[in-house]
């Protein structure tokens, strides 16, 4: 045993001290370098065991205070907060949040000093990920870089020496489609589930199911004919829908929290309409009556609806279908994929990068994740003879770089004077 300094305090080695209250409580070590007095408990009442744990640490100070780095260890806690704190107002700071609450706090929060964390943890996280449910490669590699920007930050605060590695999926994992549902399901899909909420009309007994079943049904066409994202719908209010146009106005909508618009078909007018004169029918709020700066999808309460996926995972087993025909799993997100590739089938002749504007996100994006379109998609160009026998106007569409963002949608928007057709045009290329 060491050199006794007071009763209660054993200097084990020079500088480094141990000091136990009684017999049955832990040994506390406390030390100084470079000026500052670090006190910490080994949490073990075995002497030896104690004087072990506290070397080791006033060496780790040691070394710490050579390169410059906090002498005191930082949990991932405060990692969290710090980190959180630091991106506070950005774009990112929603996802970045959403993700660390929902996959990585829960995992990382037992390291009590991040620069305790190295790869072989990273690759345990990865697997506990996976684990959670389905996950696609794309999906894990988007998250990840929230995991590689906190360990980088704390990298910068010089909370760790060297950030631990946090690997990327393979590009060929990637290229994963996620399922969309053909011409035929989505019109099956939308038939049945108007057909689920007028057999409770008028049921006096199953009212909130056919008031919840209703709204689901317009949500669908809602989402199968416009391309907009599940995040993005929860943003609209009644205001921003503009029915001369044809169109919906989000702010701070997409990936990056950008204006977007969206441009309504025929069959998307007639639901919101029919959406809106329900809402005034049955509207339940402190007013009784559904105002501008209501969200579009709100409960007959008047609050926006938290989440489909029940309902929607229900409808998909009242239509006979919950995959694709190679097994990949429905989710609310295929009627985005739905509406790419109705546009690319269609036969309009959309350039990726107008299908890119209209669905908010990038030409790299549409190639690798949402077009859904085949070889024989294409049959009609060489059997019809189609570009012998295109005319002037449709090569004029397919060509000029002017007029196309608002011709090539007209499977969309219906036709439109030529002065909304400028104006159209004008909108689509600011999105």
């Amino acid at each position: 045993m060491g050199r006794r300094k007071k009763d209660s305090t054993v200097e084990v080695v020079p500088g480094i001290y141990l000091k136990q209250a009684d017999s049955s409580a832990a040994w506390h070590y406390y030390f100084k370098v470079a000026g500052n007095q670090i006190r910490k408990s080994s949490k073990t009442r075995d002497f030896d065991e104690a004087s072990r744990i506290a070397q080791e640490h006033y060496n780790d100070a040691v070394e710490k205070a050579r390169k410059g780095h906090a002498l005191s260890s930082v949990s991932f806690r405060k990692l969290i907060s710090s980190y959180l704190e630091r991106i506070a107002g950005d774009n990112k700071e929603k996802y970045h949040r959403e993700t660390i609450d929902r996959h990585m706090r829960d995992f990382f929060v037992r390291f009590s000093d991040v620069s305790k964390i190295q790869d072989h943890h990273i690759d345990d996280y990865i697997v506990y990920r996976k684990r959670k449910g389905d996950v696609l490669p794309q999906t894990l590699n988007r998250e990840n870089v929230v995991l590689r920007q906190m360990f980088k930050f704390a990298e910068r605060q010089r909370w760790l020496d060297t950030a631990p590695v946090v690997p990327k999926q393979e590009d060929k994992h990637t290229i994963q489609r996620r399922p969309h549902f053909s011409d035929k399901e989505f019109k099956h899909l939308c038939d049945v589930a108007k057909q689920r909420y007028e057999a409770f009309d008028g049921d006096k007994v199953r009212i909130r199911a056919y008031e919840a079943r209703f709204i689901l049904w317009v949500y669908i066409v809602f989402l199968g004919n416009t391309g907009c994202r599940v995040d993005e719908s929860k943003l609209i209010m009644w205001r921003d829908i503009d029915y001369k146009d044809r169109s919906i106005t989000i702010v701070g909508g997409g990936k990056t929290n950008q204006l977007r618009i969206l441009y309504l078909n025929d069959d998307v007018i007639d639901a919101l309409k029919s959406l809106r004169a329900f809402l005034d029918f049955r509207i339940r709020n402190k007013t009784n009556k559904v105002t501008d700066d209501m969200p579009v999808f709100s409960t007959v309460e008047g609050k926006p609806v938290k989440s489909f996926k029940k309902g929607f995972g229900e409808l998909l087993d009242a239509a006979g279908f919950d995959t694709d025909g190679e097994g990949l799993r429905h989710s609310l997100t295929s009627l985005r994929h739905t509406f790419a590739t109705r546009l690319l089938q269609g036969g309009k002749s959309i350039s990726t990068r107008h299908l890119a504007m209209l669905m908010g996100t990038s030409e790299r994006m549409i190639e690798r994740h949402y077009g859904h379109d085949e070889v024989r998609d294409y049959k009609h160009h060489v059997v019809s003879g189609y570009d012998n026998k295109s005319t002037e106007e449709d090569q004029k569409i397919v060509v000029d770089t002017g007029p196309s963002p608002a011709a090539s949608i007209y499977g969309i928007v219906g036709q439109i004077s030529a002065a909304d057709k400028q104006k159209l045009k004008e909108l689509v290329i600011k999105t």
